[in-house]
């Protein structure tokens, strides 16, 4: 008897985790920080992952900042990805939200993270044309030598696209790397 007690307790606990958790990802979806600080401070979990998507990817893309700044304040995995290899911010350079971004940055997101192409963080925010990030990224160490799968580096994206200021920026940042 004691042993199917036990069990009960354990299988119920798993019981009222998920249904948390739902409750959880139904209030991020929904964009509402309240209800999600109240069921988090029931028990959710800030990593939760919802149908292979972490809950604060789903902040991210949804361009949702208060919501992305209760995450951050809650000790989320900020090196969590989607299933398409995409961590939080390679997204948000992506979706060119620099509000986003930059507190991505500041919270100490990982700038040397890759996609599955083994695009990086720079690449990224020089495909998107973002002066302002690429200079920053390069402030906090981004390498830009590193070649993705296909053999281009960050200055070859930026010759590509014809953008002369991001390939002055990037030929001097790899002088400094050599």
């Amino acid at each position: 008897m004691k042993k199917f007690s036990l069990f009960l307790i354990f299988f119920s606990f798993f019981v009222f985790a998920d249904e948390l958790n739902e409750s959880f990802a139904a209030a991020v979806q929904a964009g509402n920080v309240k209800t999600a600080t109240e069921v988090f401070a029931k028990g959710a979990d800030i990593n939760f992952v919802d149908e292979d998507w972490p809950l604060f990817v789903t902040a991210v893309t949804s361009g949702d900042v208060a919501m992305t700044e209760f995450f951050i304040k809650n000790g989320v995995n900020l090196e969590l990805k989607g299933p398409d290899g995409k961590t939080a911010l390679l997204h948000a350079i992506s979706l060119k939200n620099k509000k986003i971004v930059d507190m991505l940055l500041a919270a100490g997101a990982e700038i040397k993270t890759e996609d599955a192409a083994g695009k990086d963080t720079l690449m990224y925010a020089v495909k998107q044309n973002l002066f302002s990030v690429v200079k920053k990224l390069l402030e906090l160490g981004a390498d830009p030598t590193l070649r993705q799968v296909e053999g281009k580096t960050a200055l070859d994206i930026a010759k590509s696209q014809n953008n002369q200021s991001l390939a002055r920026i990037l030929s001097e940042a790899e002088k400094k790397w050599r």
